[in-house]
């Protein structure tokens, strides 16, 4: 199997896991669990069966990351912006809305993710790309308005915790890029899921 259709097959996978979070989310919000609580749960509980996971399958790797302090800082800033900031405004979204509507409005994210690379390869936009831009725009005003230019059809919050989540998922994806090439996906989300889980505690008191 090539590169290319492996990695086709994991964004589909991974596009369907995230969409039944989601829809298991809404449900858990509606029955009492806030989204802070959530996000909190999601991160310690995922974060530490990846690292098990890790350790189990390169103790070696995980151990000399531990010890790198120039990737651990790096970690802090994905864990932080990138990992808990993006659930959290993904859960909130869901909370205001529901879960296609947070879906669809954080999926804006490859409009951010375009500006920065063109900004950082020093390139202009295709014009295929300019096309994708002016449709994800066009679909998230359809979305939040129904098309009546004088009034929104989901709630203000509901809105900017969407588009906040598009942000934030530009972010993991940019972020940890260095890092995921240097020790590999699932070491770097499994700690990095485990510290922003654990540096949310004291906010939420699940343990």
């Amino acid at each position: 199997m090539s590169q290319t259709v492996k990695g086709t097959l994991f964004t589909v996978v991974a596009g369907i896991a995230w969409g039944l979070s989601g829809t298991s989310g809404q449900y858990l919000m509606a029955h009492g669990i806030s989204a802070l609580v959530l996000t909190n749960l999601r991160l310690i509980i995922a974060g530490l069966a990846l690292v098990f996971l890790t350790y189990a399958t390169a103790k070696d790797k995980l151990l000399a990351f531990l010890k790198d302090k120039k990737s651990l800082y790096s970690l802090l800033l994905f864990a932080l912006f990138g990992l808990f900031l993006n659930q959290f405004a993904y859960l909130s979204a869901i909370q205001e809305t529901n879960a296609g509507t947070a879906t669809v409005l954080q999926y804006v994210c490859p409009v951010g993710i375009l500006i920065y690379t063109c900004i950082k390869d020093k390139v202009a936009p295709t014009l295929a790309e300019i096309i994708s831009i002016g449709l994800a725009i066009g679909g998230t005003f359809l979305i939040a308005t129904h098309g009546e230019l004088d009034q929104l059809s989901v709630t203000p919050a509901g809105l900017f915790w969407g588009l906040f989540s598009a942000l934030t998922y530009a972010l993991y994806i940019i972020l940890p890029i260095a890092l995921i090439k240097k020790w590999g996906s699932m070491l770097v989300i499994g700690v990095g899921m485990v510290i922003s889980g654990v540096g949310a505690i004291p906010f939420t008191g699940v343990l």
